[in-house]
């Protein structure tokens, strides 16, 4: 399928959904499938341009773990959203960053473990030229080839459209 087609399947299902809970658990299971990762690699940012700061809206255990200063240094999350652009890094597990999220279980099952982020896109969101939020897929893993293959700038540049139809029911 064709990035435009499955823009315009997504907006339509989103624009389906009344509540916006319903709309962003639609869109982490959009993402997770087009990008072939878990649901738990998957996570949607809200900007509150007041306080400077992002919040988790997914994964939904992550909610109330806190939230991420847009001045922060370490972090990829506020670098995406100061930069204004799209960043992709397939050896993210090496670069010094916040890395207290990936500390958080994100499933009831004492079996799996926890994974940390080998790879990751990164998109920012924007209406009316103002920052909204920030998109982020990821691949988790025990080490780098554990976490499978390295994303592509297409594949950012999908997770790009993707955003901008996202964006309009944040």
């Amino acid at each position: 399928m064709k990035i435009e087609d499955y823009c315009r399947n997504f907006e339509q299902q989103l624009s389906s959904l009344e509540d916006a809970e319903a709309r962003i658990e639609c869109a982490a299971q959009f993402l997770h499938k087009a990008f072939k990762v878990q649901a738990h690699e998957v996570a949607i940012f809200s900007f509150d341009p007041q306080q400077e700061l992002f919040y988790f809206c997914w994964p939904t255990k992550l909610r109330t773990s806190g939230f991420v200063p847009l001045s922060t240094s370490d972090s990829l999350l506020a670098r995406t959203g100061r930069e204004k652009k799209a960043l992709i890094n397939n050896y993210f597990a090496r670069t010094s960053h916040a890395s207290v999220f990936e500390c958080v279980k994100l499933d009831d099952d004492p079996a799996s473990a926890l994974h940390p982020i080998q790879k990751i896109m990164s998109v920012p969101l924007f209406a009316d030229k103002q920052l909204k939020g920030v998109i982020q897929v990821s691949r988790k893993g025990e080490n780098l080839s554990a976490a499978g293959r390295d994303f592509t700038p297409t594949e950012l540049q999908a997770l790009s459209a993707i955003g901008q139809v996202l964006v309009k029911f944040l």
